[in-house]
């Protein structure tokens, strides 16, 4: 499978499944009908799925925040932390396959407007529809990650 390396030895998942075989025999037939629903096949949900495990370095059978920082090679900030909140959709601290592959899906579909609003509705924290100074000035720091917006 494209996301395995061939010079590593043989992975193994939970309870001791190689990948291929807990995606076919837990996985799938859990999650068949979301994944359907979404139009993936068979095939593109387990691309989806060695996705999901080269992140999960641990073998947990979720994502944690720290995991998902390091595979994407990124730094915590406010802002990463509250987009990974929104992935986690039951609010768990982790992601489970079912959340990643909606995440997934919704990043690879949106088109640049869809993008646009998600970012936007990721700092209207009051769902007044538009963006008050305070919720300008976290979104810069977050950003940016620094305490404070520097003033104009």
């Amino acid at each position: 499978m494209g996301w395995f390396r061939s010079d590593e030895p043989e992975r193994r998942y939970l309870g001791g499944l190689k990948p291929a075989k807990y995606f076919e025999d837990v996985l799938w037939p859990e999650h068949v009908e979301t994944l359907t629903i979404l139009g993936l096949s068979q095939e593109r949900s387990m691309e989806v799925f060695e996705a999901f495990i080269e992140i999960d370095a641990d073998n947990g059978g979720e994502i944690s925040i720290d995991e998902f920082h390091a595979w994407l090679n990124f730094d915590v900030t406010k802002f990463s932390e509250r987009v990974f909140r929104i992935l986690d959709m039951d609010v768990s601290g982790f992601l489970v396959f079912k959340e990643f592959a909606i995440g997934f899906w919704n990043y690879c579909t949106y088109d640049a407007s869809l993008v646009t609003k998600l970012a936007f509705d990721i700092f209207d924290v009051d769902k007044s529809g538009s963006l008050e100074m305070a919720e300008c000035d976290a979104l810069l720091r977050m950003v940016y990650n620094v305490r404070r917006a520097a003033p104009v």
